[in-house]
């Protein structure tokens, strides 16, 4: 039960990582079609 919990958070824990590095690429991508315009 215990380990079960503990591998998920773990899991969410890397997806968070991954998301992070996503969504701070498109925000720089944002910023820079935002000083195109």
């Amino acid at each position: 039960g215990i380990d079960i919990i503990e591998d998920y958070i773990q899991i969410v824990a890397s997806n968070l990582k991954k998301i992070d590095k996503y969504a701070s690429i498109i925000i720089n991508n944002q910023g820079d079609n935002s000083s195109e315009r």
